[in-house]
């Protein structure tokens, strides 16, 4: 099934591990790089670029609503030493409006 979707998806290598109770399933699927014959492992590291930006966006958004922490929070809360920490907020940072360079 992995195969047949990455095939479809046109994905160039991936690594699918999961973790449940009854043990640990894993599979590679293809290459680490296209144009190369390198097949990827259950510990290699891909290159994602700008989809952890999703990913974290998501789990912070868990975690206000859990209440463990406020979307009004300022950076320097949980940042120490980021320029003008305290009047950045986490949602300012969601929202990529806080006025800090990369």
């Amino acid at each position: 099934m992995v195969d047949t979707t990455a095939k479809e998806l046109l994905v160039p290598g991936a690594v699918l591990l999961l973790r449940t109770p009854q043990g640990e399933f894993k599979v590679t699927y293809g290459t680490t790089q296209l144009g190369t014959t390198s097949p990827p492992h259950a510990d290699t590291h891909f290159r994602i670029a700008s989809n952890t930006k999703s990913m974290t966006a998501a789990v912070i958004v868990q975690l206000a609503q859990e209440g463990k922490l406020s979307l009004d929070d300022p950076v320097s809360k949980y940042v120490p030493g980021v320029p003008n920490g305290d009047n950045i907020t986490i949602d300012e940072l969601l929202k990529m409006r806080s006025g800090l360079y990369n």
